[in-house]
Parts: structure tokens; sequence; C-alpha cells
């Protein structure tokens, strides 16, 4: 996954390309939104075959539904406070909605529970 890209070098682009041969290798390059078209078409050719999904900021409503409905798909219980304050930290940026739901799944279950016994000494 390369993140935020705002602009492109030969070697960034050497490189993806290097990747994209590779098949092991799923690629998701998301790009600023003031990328230039010209860098975009370059970035789509090292990518070749690629698809070109275009992502908008949502609402704050959109943004807290897909927030409830990912927090109940990870069972997590999440007031509306908490989730009002997720869409807020996201800022409306769906694929950081879904980074942020997963971690807080994954914390949630890493938590132990641990049991306490008592110990008797035999005096």
């Amino acid at each position: 996954m390369l993140d935020n890209i705002a602009k492109l070098t030969a070697q960034n682009l050497t490189l993806i390309r290097y990747w994209g041969m590779e098949s092991t290798f799923l690629i998701v390059a998301v790009t600023e939104t003031f990328i230039a078209e010209s860098e975009l078409l370059s970035l789509r050719m090292a990518l070749l075959p690629a698809d070109v999904m275009r992502i908008k900021r949502m609402q704050m409503g959109e943004s807290i539904e897909m927030i409830r409905a990912r927090a109940e798909r990870c069972n997590l219980s999440w007031t509306d406070q908490q989730m009002r304050a997720a869409a807020l930290v996201t800022r409306g940026y769906p694929l950081g909605i879904v980074e942020l739901i997963s971690r807080s799944g994954r914390a949630a279950g890493s938590h132990r529970r641990v049991a306490v016994t008592e110990e008797t000494s035999d005096e």
C-alpha cells in the first residue's frame, strides 16, 4: 500500500514497476488530489493493468454510518460519542476509517483475561 503519493520520482516509478512485475504483490496506490495528471498517468502505466477508483471524503453522517457498520462487524460496542470522535479524527477519509476500526478491533481482541487465584501456604 502506497499512501499519500504527492510526487513521483523516476526512482519511485522504477521501484513500483519492479514490484508490479512480481506476481506476488498486490499494489494499492493512493494519491493526493493535487498530483499532476502526467504523474498519475505515469503511475497508471507502471501499474498496468490498473483500475482507478476515485474516493471522496465523506460527510459526517456518512462517516458515522460507515464507522457504525464496521464497528459492529468487529464486535466493538462504541457509543455515539466515540463514533463521532472517530469520524472527526479520520476527517471522512474512508481508508482512515477502515484502518482505525481494524486497529481498534485488533487491540480489543488482544486484551487477555487473567484468572487470579489466591495461593494458600501449607504451614
